[in-house]
């Protein structure tokens, strides 16, 4: 019997873990395609642009800021050229975090006890009716056992599914600009540098309270169907160069679920701030280093190019 149970444990444990095994790129990938968003455009569209732009002073560029997606498909490359151009006569390269240095093991040991709930409690305990049947109905429809999910905290499971669906669509980590140039840069011998570390951002995703998790689920399951469409969108607005455009798709979810304001501040917001401090030493230490971030991170009057004017420096796109 002992031997029985251990193997029904281990049973609910290898469920569980095709759960979680998302948990640890969702870390670094879905929030600049599932929660970033951008509230009163500082940004212009202009005809014939990237989302790169160069920041500049007296002394001439000290800086270019890329605009990331996370997950792309095929059809992202080539970039323009103007892209991959000043990228090669960069001295360095800034990412968010370098994900080839990510330990995923630990990351996802982490996950699972801040990601789950405890003893036999599970999601289904905490659902409303309507959230209950909308989660029901969207497993079913992928072929996915309830099961796999009973365990995972609602935001954990929004994330999942968001992932999932955007695979199905042709998007992959693999493919994203980070990785793109992180890749670039190892085979040239470029120095790479962080941002923010592995355990800020997961700090920041599993900052959800219940109910804040419970709508962010509820609100990605009600426009589930639009997933495909809405990033279609935010990529033909990334690939024109149309910051306005991109930056009002994402404003959609703020103001259409403002109880998440709380959320977008922390995940956005605070994290804008703390990149704009930690970009000034690497603008003294090296002579115009390319940085790779998140879409989100560049629009918006929080955004790094509404600091960069605020500071006094000189903000094209290119």
């Amino acid at each position: 019997m002992p031997r029985e149970k251990e193997i029904i444990g281990a049973k609910k444990q290898s469920r569980l873990a095709k759960g979680l095994k998302y948990g640890a790129r969702l870390v670094f990938w879905s929030l600049a395609l599932v929660l970033f968003l951008g509230y009163a455009s500082a940004i212009e569209a202009q005809d014939d642009k990237t989302f790169l732009w160069r920041v500049s002073d007296s002394s001439g560029p000290r800086l270019y800021l890329l605009g990331s997606v996370h997950l792309a498909q095929e059809n992202m490359y080539p970039l323009k050229p103007v892209i991959e151009e000043t990228f090669n006569k960069s001295d360095a390269l800034l990412v968010e975090v370098d994900l080839e240095k990510v330990d995923l093991k630990t990351l996802n040991l982490d996950l699972f006890k801040v990601a789950t709930y405890p003893g036999n409690e599970t999601i289904w305990d905490h659902l409303d009716a309507q959230t209950a049947e909308l989660l029901r109905d969207r497993l079913k429809d992928l072929k996915l056992s309830d099961v796999m999910f009973n365990k995972l905290r609602p935001w954990l499971v929004a994330l999942t599914l968001g992932l999932l669906q955007l695979n199905v669509l042709g998007y992959q980590d693999q493919l994203g600009l980070d990785v793109h140039f992180i890749k670039q840069a190892s085979a040239k011998g470029l120095g790479v540098f962080e941002l923010e570390s592995a355990s800020e951002q997961f700090d920041a995703l599993v900052s959800f309270s219940e109910s804040e998790g419970m709508l962010f689920l509820k609100s990605t399951l009600l426009e589930f169907d639009e997933i495909g469409t809405e990033t279609a969108a935010i990529f033909k607005c990334w690939k024109e160069g149309d910051a306005a455009g991109f930056e009002d798709l994402f404003f959609k979810t703020l103001r259409e679920n403002p109880d998440l304001a709380p959320v977008f501040r922390l995940l956005i917001d605070e994290r804008n701030k703390t990149m704009f401090t930690r970009l000034k030493p690497y603008m003294e230490k090296f002579k115009a280093p390319f940085v790779v971030i998140g879409a989100s991170h560049l629009v918006g009057k929080t955004g790094l190019i509404a600091a960069f004017k605020a500071a006094g420096y000189e903000v094209n796109q290119l």
